[in-house]
């Protein structure tokens, strides 16, 4: 999410319409997708940025209590779905000794 949290004068999160619109809208765009496609070869997904225009969205008719609330659990959501998610140190094994062919014989 781009901006969702936001705190205004009010202690009442918020987030931008119109800013998750536009990071959606980019997603979907050929810029976001070449960009991805150059990068990663493969198409980009953009389904967070749609879910989080809806949750801002949504978020827009609640009162200030289900706001916080809403904020607090997608917060959690979010946290937990990173701490579960695959994480780049888990690709590494740590090793006592080197390799056996290391360094590499050259002919």
């Amino acid at each position: 999410m781009t901006e969702q949290g936001v705190i205004n004068d009010q202690d009442e999160p918020t987030c931008s319409l119109r800013q998750e619109f536009d990071t959606m809208f980019y997603c979907y765009s050929i810029g976001g997708q070449a960009t991805n496609y150059y990068r990663y070869g493969t198409r980009k997904d953009c389904k967070r940025y749609r879910d989080n225009l809806r949750f801002c969205w949504r978020t827009k008719f609640m009162n200030s209590e289900e706001k916080k609330k809403a904020f607090k659990e997608r917060a959690e959501q979010k946290e937990e779905k990173l701490k579960d998610g695959p994480n780049c140190l888990d690709i590494w094994e740590l090793r006592e000794q080197p390799p056996v062919d290391f360094p590499p014989v050259v002919d």
